[in-house]
C-alpha cells in the first residue's frame, strides 16, 4: 500500500468529492488492521520463543495452557530419545502416522480415515480446554462451569440494544489469521 496525505485543506475548500475522503478512511482503516495484526504476531513470536527457553517445569505449564509448546515436540517427535528433535524424525513419524491411518492402503487419507487422525492429534487441545472448563479440578465440567464465556455475550454484542445480535452489529468478517469464516 502507498502512503498517501489526505488533503484536508482541498476537502474543506470543497475541491475534493467526500468519497476521497471516506477511501481514505478505508486505508487507514486496512493500515491499522495490519498493523494489529504484526503486533499479534511479534507478540506471539516472543511468547513461542519465550517457550522455548523455559526450564522443564515451565514446559509442562506451557502445555497444559493449551499452547503445546516444545515439550509436546519433543514428546510426540523425538524417536530415539535424546531430547532433541530432528526434520527426519518428524518427517518419519509424520509418514508412519499416515501409513497407520490408511486403511485401505491407497496412499490417500479419506475423510472417514481422516477422521480418527484428526482426534488423536486434536485430543491434547481438547484434554486443555477440559481442564479449563473444570475449574474445581473434580473431573466434570459443571452448567455453571461451562457457561461463563458466553454469559453475557448478546448484551456485549447487541449494538443497537433490542435483545438480539445480527451481523450487521458484528461488523464484517476479520481478515487475516483471527478472522471469522472461509475464504
Amino acid at each position: 500500500m502507498k502512503w498517501v496525505r489526505f488533503p484536508v485543506k482541498a476537502l474543506r475548500a470543497g475541491r475534493l468529492h467526500k468519497t476521497q475522503g471516506v477511501k481514505f478512511m478505508a486505508k487507514i482503516k486496512n493500515l491499522a488492521c495490519g498493523l494489529a495484526v504484526v503486533i499479534v504476531f511479534v507478540a506471539l513470536s516472543i511468547f513461542i520463543f519465550l517457550g522455548w527457553t523455559l526450564d522443564a517445569e515451565a514446559q509442562d505449564s506451557f502445555s497444559r495452557m493449551g499452547m503445546g509448546g516444545p515439550a509436546r515436540l519433543i514428546e510426540q517427535f523425538d524417536a530415539n530419545e535424546d531430547g532433541a528433535v530432528t526434520q527426519k524424525e518428524i518427517d518419519e513419524a509424520r509418514t508412519q502416522n499416515f501409513k497407520q491411518y490408511d486403511s485401505n492402503n491407497d496412499g490417500t487419507l479419506s475423510l472417514e480415515e481422516f477422521e480418527p487422525l484428526w482426534r488423536e492429534q486434536s485430543r491434547p487441545r481438547m484434554v486443555d480446554r477440559f481442564q479449563a472448563f473444570d475449574n474445581d479440578g473434580s473431573g466434570n465440567v459443571t452448567p455453571e462451569e461451562f457457561n461463563p464465556p458466553t454469559a453475557n455475550l448478546v448484551r456485549r454484542l447487541d449494538k443497537n440494544n433490542d435483545g438480539k445480535v445480527t451481523l450487521d452489529e458484528m461488523g464484517p468478517p476479520r481478515r487475516g489469521p483471527f478472522r471469522r469464516g472461509r475464504r
